[in-house]
């Protein structure tokens, strides 16, 4: 569970967060797909670089 209250102080990419809840906050919903293009998009807004590298086994 999240609680969201107001507030004075300033939280890093406010508008990020909340904007990356409310689309996953969507997951119950017949049209959700989480891809690896939306997460990837969270995480640019969040200002994390992800680099995915395949090895075989």
């Amino acid at each position: 569970m999240v609680e969201l209250t107001e507030s004075d102080v300033e939280i890093p990419n406010e508008q990020a967060v909340l904007d990356i809840l409310m689309a996953v906050g969507a997951g119950d919903s017949p049209g959700f797909s989480l891809t690896w293009e939306a997460l990837s998009g969270f995480l640019d807004r969040l200002g994390v670089r992800v680099r995915v590298t395949a090895e075989a086994s």
